[in-house]
């Protein structure tokens, strides 16, 4: 591939990128429909006098809340008395502190909004619910609207449960409260940290259904590709890299569902908060270890090597930390996983710019795809982290699934590559098979002719020069040639045969004029040499040796027949498939046939009597 094709691939590769990355916020800012003209949030307070029931709009509650600091409180409690503090949320309270001092990420709380609408008393309006940490329930005054778990003020009365809904409620006045009590012992961060929405109940369900689409398409294209990529490792178990795109695969479709809808958790209901936490930290760096391996064995080098060892041994400890101990302690070590990725990332850099320099194909490709990857990795850890606010992320996993998407052209590509590597043996192994006897009996043939008839002797050194000329002046790359190139390498070996048995050896030829069609190289002469060697010779007496090549509809159908020996039903089947020195010709070229059309030699014999060997090729 050319410097500019490499250029031109890669800006178009990152251009998919970023289009699929701009089409995912578009989508995005059509789902969540939200605007701060209809709202204004702040102090504890949201302000929607202005919004009206029949609005396309939902509202972000993104914003100052009121917040009470180990106290549940419940509404009556909420009017009498003033907040700890006012906070912003979406944020783990671990960020937040009160009176000079930071907040322990374990700990219970209660958070409050004022909303103020002109809405009708029992108007239905709707909140779209991620999670809180660890357990909550959500009041609208006095009424219990939804709850995860169970609240308490201690590890021991706590049930942790991670539960995504949306619930619907009637407005209890124009102003009301919503009120959320949350406790945490059971997760490294604590309290109100993902985003809710309001709005109207159908255009909540509506939004969330689009969600679920959207997700619903994503696991449904990795899906698609790791069914490929699976048949592709059954196919080439050699290449382990194959492997890797499918582990990576189920690593981000478990990472992708534990980190929103939970599917997960609606097949198997019975997982508990503990094995949840446990099973997305696994299938998080299982996709980190899995890309690493994937960049790793595509380019490999004592570097690739060295680092495959560190981050197998890394993943492995991890995975025993994940498996081992409680996620309120593993979660933690989050910010000890972002330096050793950062540390992977820059070392998969180094290693894809030394085979840059080696010309490895492909290596501008994977650069930017790390980088681009690597950029997204942390923007979503510090959207995780509630360092940044961004609603439309996070990134990575749809920057994912166009990555594996275009690793399919260039694994497609590869095993394009590898066929043609695997037809360019074959041809070789065919040509390795003009045995030295042939060449000493021909050259001795025509120092026999040369002494009577000198024409006749140059007439065959000029076919053994088309002979060995047509069976190795071809490209290796090429699977077809001309077939006037494979009639004339037949004929000069036919030439050359005729002159060494004479009598013993007669030739029929029916060949088409068509002879400029394309057809696979070295397919028809072997074949020609099995029927006289194997099936006239043994005969005392000798035989024929027909040719038949005709153009039927759109296929050429060759036919090479013999009234030789013939053989058993049961050898005409070990013949295509066996490679040993009776049919070696035939077997190569069966499999050959197979890989190019799915179809391959027909063999018809009957024992004294002779055989056929018929074909069929397509003409495009």
């Amino acid at each position: 591939m050319s410097k500019i094709k490499r250029i031109v691939l890669v800006f178009l590769c990152v251009l998919i990128l970023l289009g699929c990355i701009y089409s995912f916020v578009i989508s995005k800012q059509s789902v969540l429909n939200y605007s701060d003209d209809v709202s204004h949030l702040d102090n504890g307070v949201l302000d929607i006098s202005d919004y009206q029931i029949n609005s396309s709009k939902s509202i972000c509650l993104d914003g100052k809340w009121g917040f009470y600091w180990n106290k549940l409180l419940v509404y009556p409690q909420i009017i009498r008395r003033i907040p700890d503090s006012i906070v912003q949320v979406p944020k783990s309270w671990g960020n937040y502190s009160l009176n000079g001092e930071s907040l322990s990420n374990t700990g219970y709380a209660t958070y409050t909004l004022h909303v103020k609408t002109n809405l009708a008393k029992g108007t239905v309006l709707a909140l779209e619910l991620k999670t809180f940490s660890s357990a909550y329930n959500l009041y609208i005054n006095n009424e219990l609207i939804a709850s995860a778990g169970k609240v308490a003020r201690n590890k021991q009365d706590e049930v942790a449960e991670y539960n995504p809904q949306i619930v619907a409620f009637s407005i209890p006045d124009k102003d009301f409260y919503i009120i959320i009590q949350t406790s945490n012992f059971h997760y490294s961060k604590g309290g109100f940290w993902n985003s809710i929405y309001l709005g109207r109940n159908d255009l909540i369900v509506s939004n969330l259904n689009i969600q679920i689409f959207e997700e619903s398409f994503a696991f449904g294209t990795l899906f698609v590709a790791i069914l490929l990529y699976l048949i592709m490792y059954v196919l080439q178990k050699a290449k382990k890299s194959f492997l890797y795109l499918v582990l990576l695969c189920l690593s981000l479709v478990l990472t992708m569902d534990l980190s929103d809808q939970l599917f997960l958790l609606n097949l198997f209901p019975d997982l508990g908060f503990d094995l949840i936490i446990r099973i997305w930290y696994i299938s998080g760096i299982s996709a980190i270890m899995f890309g690493a391996l994937y960049f790793y064995s595509t380019f490999k080098t004592k570097l690739s090597r060295i680092s495959a060892k560190i981050t197998f041994v890394f993943y492995s400890i991890m995975i025993l930390i994940y498996s081992l101990t409680s996620p309120l302690f593993f979660a933690q070590l989050n910010s000890g996983v972002f330096v050793f990725v950062t540390i992977l990332v820059l070392s998969m850099c180094a290693n894809i710019i030394y085979c840059i320099k080696s010309k490895r194909e492909y290596g501008w490709l994977f650069l930017a795809f790390a980088i681009v990857l690597f950029g997204f990795y942390v923007h979503d850890s510090l959207l995780a982290w509630n360092m940044i606010n961004d609603s439309y992320g996070p990134y990575m996993y749809i920057a994912s699934i166009v990555f594996i998407f275009v690793q399919i052209y260039i694994q497609a590509k590869n095993t394009s590559g590898y066929i043609e590597k695997v037809y360019s043996s074959e041809i070789g192994f065919l040509q390795a098979q003009i045995k030295p006897h042939f060449l000493y009996n021909t050259i001795n043939t025509i120092i026999s002719v040369s002494r009577t008839d000198v024409e006749k002797s140059r007439k065959l050194l000029t076919n053994l020069s088309r002979f060995l000329r047509g069976n190795f002046e071809f490209k290796a790359h090429s699977h077809l040639y001309p077939l006037k190139n494979e009639i004339s390498i037949t004929l000069a070996y036919l030439e050359i045969a005729k002159a060494r048995f004479e009598e013993r050896l007669n030739i029929e030829l029916d060949i088409t004029d068509e002879r400029e069609l394309m057809v696979p190289n070295l397919i028809l002469q072997p074949i020609v040499e099995n029927a006289l060697i194997h099936g006239i010779l043994p005969k005392l007496e000798g035989g024929t040796v027909s040719i038949s090549i005709k153009k039927q509809d759109k296929s050429l159908v060759f036919s090479v027949k013999d009234n030789g020996v013939g053989m058993e039903k049961v050898k005409t089947k070990k013949a295509l498939a066996e490679k040993n020195e009776s049919s070696i010709a035939l077997s190569n070229i069966e499999q050959r046939l197979r890989m190019l059309y799915k179809t391959g030699l027909t063999i018809k014999s009957v024992v004294n009597e002779g055989t056929e060997v018929t074909w069929v090729i397509p003409i495009y």
